[in-house]
């Protein structure tokens, strides 16, 4: 458990913390008393929003109170220090062998990098002006970047769904070949370059 690269904890069905590793330690930047502290080791926790998570309604809380699982929930995390960082959390209730809950486990999993790359992505891309969109294939929903939707000269609110994108390209040749590109990239992985008419 102490070497795992990601941050791990239990706690017992009262919320009572019963162990962490290093990188919970290291991620709280703080260590929380065994056996005292309860529910988190985090100093703050804040929903993606900004608005606060009180520490018995946090993941874990929630996990132990309601015996559910809760699979990959973004939070926003503040050390003693002020420094803040963004998380993914896994937590989940644990049972005995008569299935009786005995506590929870959590995984968190620290994206502050990732979101800071996102963010500079996006910057970079409204300073060229480029436009970019990203088509999440689990939820099956579609985003439009602002200069995006500036190129198609739909409202900043518009939602784009992945059949009405298509309308946005010129029937024929550009239409097929968008729908070609992107049908091999879900299948195959595959890039593309492509020069495309839209109306």
């Amino acid at each position: 458990i102490h070497s795992l690269p990601v941050a791990f904890y239990t706690c017992d069905t009262e919320g009572t913390i019963l162990l962490y590793n290093t990188a919970a330690a290291e991620l709280w930047g703080q260590s929380p008393e065994i056996g005292k502290d309860k529910w988190c080791g985090s100093f703050k926790i804040f929903n993606i929003d900004g608005s606060p998570v009180e520490l018995e309604n946090c993941p874990m809380a929630i996990a132990i109170k309601e015996n559910k699982k809760i699979d990959g929930e973004e939070f926003i995390i503040q050390q003693p220090n002020g420094r803040t960082r963004n998380v993914i959390v896994y937590p989940s209730p644990t049972h005995n062998s008569a299935g009786y809950l005995t506590g929870a486990a959590n995984v968190i999993v620290d994206i502050t990098e990732k979101r800071a790359i996102e963010a500079l992505y996006h910057k970079a891309n409204k300073l060229a002006r480029l436009g970019s969109w990203e088509f999440d294939l689990k939820l099956n929903t579609l985003y439009w970047s602002e200069i995006t939707k500036e190129i198609h000269e739909v409202p900043a609110d518009f939602e784009p769904n992945i059949d009405m994108a298509l309308h946005f390209y010129k029937e024929g040749k550009s239409r097929d070949t968008i729908t070609k590109v992107v049908t091999e990239a879900m299948q195959y992985g595959n890039n593309w370059d492509v020069e495309l008419e839209i109306v």
